[in-house]
């Protein structure tokens, strides 16, 4: 008895962590910390299955076992770290980009002192 009041805690436990994460990142996502460093497609994508797994805890999800709610909440982290990974790698790129034109700033600048001293 003890053995199944344990188990069901660990499910139920498992059920409101992945409740929990839809929910937090849902508010970080659409107007709070997370959306100023995300791109619209990809937020609404993140935001959509963030939306789909609420509906299936709703309905399916309402009574699975642990390891269902463990990985439908790996699952998402995964997702969230993808969409991040791809964020820091647009930036990255973008700052390249920038150092890149500033650099070539600065040669034009230094090919233009070179020949007006030699004029």
């Amino acid at each position: 008895m003890i053995s199944q009041d344990k188990k069901e805690k660990e499910r139920s436990d498992a059920k409101n962590a992945v409740e929990e994460y839809v929910y937090d990142m849902r508010g970080k996502l659409d107007g709070g910390e997370f959306e100023k460093y995300s791109d619209d497609r990809n937020r609404q994508r993140l935001l959509n299955d963030l939306r789909t797994t609420e509906n299936w805890l709703y309905d399916q999800g309402t009574n699975q076992e642990k390891n269902v709610y463990v990985d439908r909440l790996k699952s998402l982290k995964v997702k969230k770290k993808i969409f991040f990974f791809l964020k820091i790698l647009f930036l990255f790129l973008l700052i390249r980009i920038l150092v890149n034109r500033f650099v070539i700033v600065i040669m034009k600048r230094k090919i233009v002192n070179i020949i007006c001293k030699n004029l």
